[in-house]
Formats: structure tokens, C-alpha cells, sequence
């Protein structure tokens, strides 16, 4: 699993055990290495901008996917 905060939770861990499954995490990384880390922060960046001034996610996702 990634290092997000809700992963670590016992209960996460005490439901994987339940199946037989033991929970390992991936290393620690930087985000500014990643890629991907990069293209959310942008679109975050510019949805930000735009939830205001439309009626729904999707309109604001819309709007962000198509600038460039």
C-alpha cells in the first residue's frame, strides 16, 4: 500500500489479516520525483480556481481538463 494516513489504520490492518493478506507498505518517496505527484498538483491547483464559478465537480473537472 501507499503511505496515505487512512492505510495505516489498525482496522485496515485487521481486515486484510481477516482475508489472509498481510499489508506492506511501499517505500517512502519524494513527491517532486513523481510524476503523476506533479499532473494532481496542477489540476488541484486549477480546480481551486474554478470551483466557484460552476455547478458541479464535473464542470469544474471539464473546464480544467480542457485548458492547457
Amino acid at each position: 500500500m501507499d503511505n496515505v494516513s487512512f492505510h495505516s489504520k489498525k482496522k485496515v490492518k485487521d481486515i486484510a489479516s481477516s482475508f489472509g493478506h498481510r499489508v506492506i507498505f511501499f517505500p517512502p518517496y519524494s513527491p517532486e520525483l513523481t510524476h503523476i505527484e506533479r499532473c494532481w498538483a496542477a489540476l488541484k491547483k486549477t480546480l481551486k480556481g474554478v470551483i466557484d464559478s460552476v455547478a458541479s465537480i464535473d464542470d469544474a473537472l471539464r473546464i480544467c481538463l480542457q485548458r492547457k
